[in-house]
């Protein structure tokens, strides 16, 4: 797909007789949207394990209306078309924004629309290609079949379109936003929705690794990097034996950015994540999610002030670890592994409290969070804290002193209920 959409097609297919490419696409489209909300329906929102947790405004199924205003705007936006020869050009209706975006001060949105272009190249009676344009800029492509549809991003391309409508913004009296863009900006994304037997997917990658760079409206700088990666989230739904897995490959990233203290002054904050991994398993025939592997790709995490650490958290093992909810909103939650994590803050501008706290927790240890008491209880196993009396102060005060001990020495939350 990505190489159809960076121009290795060799031959265009000519369109087969009797055939509506934009009936296609729209197909298409409501295909992979009607299968994936579905599929978000009947596993997660009315699955058992989300309905034994009894929480107050349960989340509401989403409706698959026929008149709904995704279908609405699908419509919309493939409106106008003009045939020529393979391809189809298409220019969005104004009912777009009077009845969708921007019910309220349409005439921004309307002069946006019409700087956009949906190309469409067919390449057979069910798949294709649909490039999106805006006043010489591509920020998406989209590729379309009977399994899956695919969204390319290039940011620069993304960057150059917001731009357009900054402008456009300024023109209707509106205040500008272009000033606060990146001044430097690469990278590309791909998501992809498809389906097939009874699953339905959601996949997102960092295709090219992200650099953005620029001036908050503030005038102070800020920085984001992310490393390429595939699949940084992957969900799957499966529908007839209500399972769902999320796979996690979040990459390495590095964000900078100016923060205030007490006193208005600027500071500068600079955050090295170094990447996790893992997977969340829901079953709902046994009520239960599994945690797998969830680990951090580096042992460390670092944030930074004015140049000097400020905060070091540092854990190399790995959570493995089960959640089972029950009717009337219980949870239990049960470490497979041990697990242990430190945290360190140093003296800093920013943070008043200092010192350092280290969590350990033994294998197969059960904690209980019963949904009506509001309070979480160390069934088997034990949690440890050592850490210094600023951290465990503030978790006293939150908690109703569910932990017991001096400063340094080993406590335990092998009994004492914690409120939460």
């Amino acid at each position: 797909l990505i190489l159809t959409t960076t121009g290795c097609l060799t031959e265009e297919k000519p369109a087969e007789a009797g055939v509506d490419p934009r009936a296609a696409l729209i197909s298409a489209l409501d295909n992979q949207a009607t299968h994936l909300i579905s599929g978000i329906n009947k596993v997660i929102i009315s699955g058992n394990f989300v309905k034994n947790m009894a929480v107050e405004n349960p989340p509401q199924e989403i409706p698959l209306d026929n008149n709904n205003d995704i279908q609405k705007a699908i419509s919309y936006l493939l409106s106008k078309q003009v045939i020529n020869g393979n391809k189809i050009t298409y220019q969005p209706d104004s009912r777009l924004c009077s009845e969708l975006i921007s019910k309220d001060h349409p005439a921004t949105c309307i002069q946006a629309m019409n700087a956009v272009t949906l190309l469409q190249t067919p390449l057979d009676s069910t798949s294709g290609i649909l490039e999106v344009k805006f006043a010489g800029a591509k920020p998406f492509t989209l590729t379309y079949g009977l399994s899956e549809v695919s969204v390319t991003s290039e940011l620069s391309e993304v960057i150059k379109a917001m731009k357009e409508v900054s402008q456009i913004k300024v023109q209707n009296g509106e205040q500008e936003f272009a000033s606060a863009l990146p001044s430097i900006y690469q990278g590309a994304v791909k998501a992809t929705i498809g389906n097939m037997l009874a699953s339905s997917f959601v996949k997102v990658s960092i295709t090219e690794a992200i650099d953005l760079e620029g001036l908050n409206e503030a005038g102070k700088s800020y920085v984001f990097k992310a490393a390429a990666s595939k699949n940084v989230v992957a969900l799957t739904l499966n529908s007839t034996f209500g399972l769902a897995d999320v796979l996690l490959n979040l990459p390495q990233a590095f964000a900078s950015l100016t923060a205030k203290d007490e006193q208005n002054m600027d500071h500068e904050v600079n955050v090295s994540f170094p990447g996790l991994s893992g997977t969340f398993a829901l079953d709902n025939s046994l009520e239960k999610i599994e945690i797998q592997a969830l680990k951090l790709a580096a042992a460390d995490i670092y944030i930074d002030i004015d140049g000097q650490n400020a905060v070091h958290a540092y854990s190399d093992s790995k959570i493995d670890a089960r959640l089972q909810s029950s009717q009337g909103g219980n949870l239990v939650v049960s470490f497979m592994q041990a697990f242990s994590v430190q945290a360190l803050i140093n003296t800093n501008a920013l943070i008043p409290k200092v010192g350092g706290l280290t969590a350990q927790i033994a294998q197969n240890t059960q904690i209980s969070f019963p949904y009506h008491n509001k309070q979480a209880k160390v069934l088997q196993g034990s949690i440890e804290l050592i850490g210094t009396v600023d951290f465990l102060g503030i978790l006293n005060a939150g908690a109703n002193t569910c932990v017991e001990g001096n400063e340094n020495t080993p406590m335990f939350l092998s009994s004492a209920p914690c409120n939460f």
